[in-house]
C-alpha cells in the first residue's frame, strides 16, 4: 500500500512540475509575443511620425511647401551638401538627381513623395557631355531649388511636371515643362536646341496620364534606366564575383578586410600596391555596384581589417569554409553578419550569422 501512495505521490509531484513547466513555457511565450507586437507598435509609429510631415506637404498641393519638405529632406540624407545635377517635379513626386561616388557617370535620385524618401541608381541622362576629367564635376552648381521655386511662380498652371537638367559640360540649364491637354502632351524644351535627354519624372500621375491617352497620343520621353538593385548579403556568390570582376588584379591580391551587407560591400586594402601610395586604404561599393569610395587613405588599419592583405580568392575560400562549418550556412543564406577581418596575431577569418 506504502509503494502505491508512494507511486501516487510520484505521479502528483511530476504532473505539478509538468503543469507548471507548462505555464512558464506558455508564459514566456505570451511575453516574446507581447514584446514582438511592443516592437512592432514602436515601429509603425516611427513610420508614422518620418511619414507625417511628407503627408502634410503633398496634401497641401502647394509646390513651394512640397519643394520645401523634399530639399530639407533630401538634404538630411547626406552628410554633407549634394546639389542637385537634375530635379523633376510633379503633382505627387519630386525627383532629385545627385551626384554620389566615385564616377560621374552616374547619379544617385532620391524620389521625394508623401511615402518618405526612396532611391534608385541611373546613368547620368547627358551621359556623353560629361567632360573628360573627373574633377570638373565639380565646376559650377546652379542652384536647380532656386530655380524650380521661381517657375513655380511664373510658369503657367497647371503643370504635369517639371524637369531641370544640369549640363555637365557648361553648367547652363535645360527645362523642360509638360502639360497633359485633350489632344496628347504638350512638351516644350527651353533653350529649344538642348540635346535630348530621358524622361526624369517618375510621377505615378504623369504616368497615369500617359497610360490614359494611349501610346500613340502620349509622346512623353522614354524613363531615365534604372541601375539593378543587389541585395549583397543574400546573395554572397553575386558579392564575390562583382568583386572578382570589379577590381583590378593589384587591389585583388591585398584584402585586409571586408563587410557584405545587403546594400554595401566594404573592403579594406593593405599596401604597398603597385602604383599606389597608401598604408591602407577603403573602398565601398552600395547595392547598385557602384564605388561610392574609392581607395579612400589611413596611416594605420581602420576599423576593421588585418595588418597584411591575401587575395580575393582566400577571401573567398575562408568565406567557404567559416560558411562549411555553420549549421544551415550556404551560399544562397541571407545574412545578418557577414564580416572578415583578423587580429594581430592571427589570420583573417569570417565572422557569419544567418539571419
Amino acid at each position: 500500500m506504502r509503494d502505491l501512495i508512494k507511486l501516487g505521490l510520484v505521479i502528483v509531484v511530476f504532473a505539478c512540475v509538468g503543469w507548471v513547466a507548462a505555464k512558464i513555457v506558455e508564459r514566456q511565450d505570451e511575453q516574446a509575443k507581447l514584446a514582438a507586437q511592443v516592437a512592432q507598435a514602436a515601429q509603425e509609429a516611427a513610420e508614422n511620425a518620418y511619414r507625417e510631415p511628407f503627408q502634410a506637404a503633398f496634401a497641401s498641393a502647394d509646390g513651394q511647401q512640397i519643394l520645401t519638405q523634399c530639399r530639407e529632406a533630401t538634404n538630411a540624407a547626406f552628410s554633407y551638401y549634394h546639389p542637385p545635377q537634375a530635379l523633376a517635379l510633379a503633382a505627387d513626386r519630386v525627383d532629385v538627381y545627385v551626384y554620389q561616388g566615385d564616377s560621374p557617370q552616374s547619379l544617385l535620385r532620391l524620389s521625394c513623395s508623401a511615402d518618405g524618401l526612396s532611391e534608385a541608381r541611373v546613368d547620368h541622362p547627358l551621359k556623353a557631355f560629361l567632360a573628360v576629367e573627373a574633377d570638373d564635376r565639380e565646376r559650377g552648381n546652379p542652384n536647380l531649388w532656386g530655380e524650380m521655386g521661381m517657375l513655380l511662380r511664373t510658369l503657367p498652371l497647371p503643370l504635369a511636371s517639371i524637369e531641370l537638367l544640369a549640363r555637365p559640360d557648361d553648367g547652363s540649364i535645360i527645362r523642360r515643362s509638360i502639360r497633359l491637354q485633350a489632344q496628347g502632351w504638350q512638351i516644350e524644351v527651353e533653350p529649344p536646341d538642348a540635346p535630348a535627354f530621358a524622361r526624369l519624372s517618375t510621377s505615378d500621375t504623369l504616368l497615369a496620364g500617359h497610360s490614359e491617352l494611349g501610346e500613340q497620343n502620349a509622346p512623353l520621353p522614354m524613363p531615365v534606366p534604372e541601375y539593378p538593385r543587389r541585395q549583397w548579403a543574400a546573395d554572397s556568390s553575386e558579392a564575390f564575383a562583382f568583386l572578382d570582376q570589379e577590381l583590378p588584379e593589384a587591389i585583388k591580391a591585398s584584402i585586409a578586410g571586408m563587410r557584405i551587407d545587403d546594400d554595401q560591400i566594404e573592403l579594406v586594402i593593405a599596401g604597398p600596391v603597385p602604383g599606389q601610395n597608401f598604408a591602407y586604404a577603403t573602398i565601398a561599393y552600395d547595392a547598385w555596384g557602384s564605388a561610392t569610395t574609392w581607395l579612400y587613405p589611413y596611416d594605420t588599419p581602420p576599423s576593421f581589417g588585418g595588418a597584411t592583405g591575401v587575395s580575393l580568392a582566400q577571401v573567398r575560400q575562408r568565406f567557404d569554409q567559416a560558411c562549411a562549418a555553420r549549421t544551415g550556412c550556404s551560399a544562397d543564406s541571407h545574412f545578418s553578419i557577414a564580416f572578415y577581418s583578423c587580429a594581430s596575431d592571427r589570420e583573417g577569418h569570417w565572422q557569419l550569422h544567418v539571419q
